[in-house]
Parts: C-alpha cells; sequence; structure tokens
C-alpha cells in the first residue's frame, strides 16, 4: 500500500507539484519568487533610505551655502539646468561626479578618508532651489548588492524552469 510520503520524490516535492512539472522546474519557480522578493525589499529600502535623507535648500541670488560631507558618505547636489550654480570644494578632496539627467543636473561628492565640505553659490539674479542628499556609501553598496544576488537568483531561476519544461517533456 504506498501512502503520499512511500517516494523520496513526494517527500521533498509536494504531492500537487510532481504529476504536472518537472522537479527542476518547481525548484526555478522557487528561485524566481524569492529573486523578485529579493528584488521588492531591496529597491523598497534603498528608495525609503534615500528619500529620508533628502532636502531642498533656496540659495538666494549672489548667496553661498555650504554643506558638509564626512569619510564613508556621498553628498549629492541636484538643480536646473537652467538655472546653474557654482559649487567647490572648500576643504577637503572629495571626488566629484556630475550627471546630467534631462533638464536636472546631478553632482556627487565622495569623500573616501576625510570629511570635506562643499560651498554652492549662486550667481543668478534670482533664487535657485538645490536638492541635498546625503547618504552613507555602505548602506546604499549593501541595498544594491542585495538587488543583484536578486537579479542572478531570478535568472539562474528562469535557466532550471526552461531546462525543467524541456526534461518534463522528454519524460512524456
Amino acid at each position: 500500500q504506498a501512502t503520499a510520503l512511500s517516494s523520496r520524490r513526494d517527500f521533498y516535492f509536494p504531492q500537487w507539484a510532481t504529476p504536472i512539472m518537472h522537479k527542476l522546474t518547481l525548484i526555478g519557480l522557487i528561485l524566481v519568487v524569492v529573486a523578485i522578493v529579493l528584488g521588492v525589499i531591496s529597491i523598497f529600502q534603498l528608495t525609503g533610505m534615500v528619500l529620508q535623507h533628502v532636502h531642498t535648500v533656496t540659495v538666494q541670488p549672489g548667496g553661498t551655502k555650504e554643506f558638509q560631507g564626512s569619510p564613508g558618505y556621498i553628498l549629492i547636489l541636484v538643480y536646473n539646468s537652467s538655472t546653474p550654480i557654482t559649487y567647490k570644494a572648500v576643504n577637503g578632496t572629495p571626488n566629484v561626479t556630475t550627471q546630467q539627467q534631462g533638464s536636472q543636473t546631478e553632482v556627487a561628492f565622495t569623500g573616501i578618508t576625510s570629511s570635506f565640505t562643499v560651498e554652492v553659490a549662486n550667481p543668478n539674479s534670482y533664487p535657485v532651489n538645490v536638492t541635498v542628499a546625503i547618504q552613507s556609501v555602505r548602506q546604499l553598496s549593501s541595498y544594491i548588492i542585495m538587488f543583484s544576488v536578486g537579479v542572478i537568483i531570478f535568472l539562474a531561476g528562469i535557466v532550471l524552469m526552461v531546462v525543467g519544461v524541456i526534461l518534463g517533456r522528454r519524460k512524456r
């Protein structure tokens, strides 16, 4: 008399799954679900973390504002390209990266080993809004790694699902 747990296959996989799909297909499906969960969690954590430390500062005409950066942190300035500002490191030597995104200019300052101060000046005759974000590079990188692992697991799951479908069809 055979029971539901009589074979190794039924013990490791639900009885409802084994007749309709190959073991590899089921494993691939589980990996895809795990990867999607990892991706969603990392995206929510990353956006929540970034949005938590963002604020907008108005720099008056002819005025300046200073922002402090610490080792291991990234300071990001975002402003409208049609209202240019000037910026410079007052102390320290941060790495500077500039990127144009449509009408927005993004400038990132990273202090590798020392603190730094960035001075932003408004040469225009009208006030300019500058969005400022300060984030820990370590926290950002951990969520980016988590997302990358999710992508790798997702791709492995897809490959296993395809192989399982191919092998499942050969059995029949």
